[in-house]
């Protein structure tokens, strides 16, 4: 799926503000798509919403970078590690670098 096919599906589910917060790098030889979800200072709901919005659009498997914030997005991240659930999703894990960010494997 190339960066514009995504882009259109995400626009379906994702007003024109919330795809300000999307950034799709296309598939690199046998590399799944990166989406890069800007959730900071969203509220919680709002980002659970967003995030599966995201995940039952698209049909094929993907990686999920959720950018929630260390501090301000404590919620999120409890959220986003703890009840996010889909039969998508492969694996939810902690960057281990940077703990306002978390990935999640699409399947």
């Amino acid at each position: 799926m190339t960066v514009d096919e995504i882009r259109n599906k995400l626009e379906f589910v994702l007003p024109g503000t919330q795809m300000e917060r999307v950034n799709i790098i296309a598939r690199h030889e046998d590399h799944l798509p990166d989406i890069t979800l800007d959730l900071h200072m969203l509220k919680t709901r709002d980002a659970e919403r967003t995030t599966k919005n995201v995940i039952a659009i698209l049909n094929e498997p993907f990686n999920l970078h959720i950018i929630h914030g260390h501090i301000h997005g404590e919620s999120i991240k409890r959220m986003l590690r703890n009840k996010m659930s889909s039969n998508k999703i492969q694996e939810i894990r902690p960057d281990s670098w940077n703990e306002g960010i978390t990935h999640i494997s699409i399947a």
